[in-house]
């Protein structure tokens, strides 16, 4: 039997960065999506920055519109070339 991979939805994404928002943890997440915790550390470390706050203060945060702009590009990139 061969494994059935899928890929990561925009709405995962979302899904992800309200898990994280919420304090959980990468195993958790994975859990809940159905999902080897790997994928999740690769999603977060696609897509992480740097956000300021009011008070100037820094954190790191995920963005799920970013990953999912990555996601698309290197789908474009490495799609085979269409012949006309």
């Amino acid at each position: 039997m061969g494994h059935c991979f899928s890929h990561l939805t925009l709405t995962d994404r979302y899904r992800i960065e309200d898990a994280l928002q919420d304090g959980k943890k990468p195993q958790e997440i994975a859990d809940k999506l159905h999902v080897h915790v790997s994928t999740i550390y690769r999603e977060i470390k696609r897509a992480r920055m740097i956000h300021r706050n009011s008070d100037w203060t820094e954190e790191e945060r995920y963005n799920p519109d970013e990953a999912e702009r990555k996601y698309q590009e290197n789908l474009r990139a490495n799609s085979a070339p269409t012949l006309i």
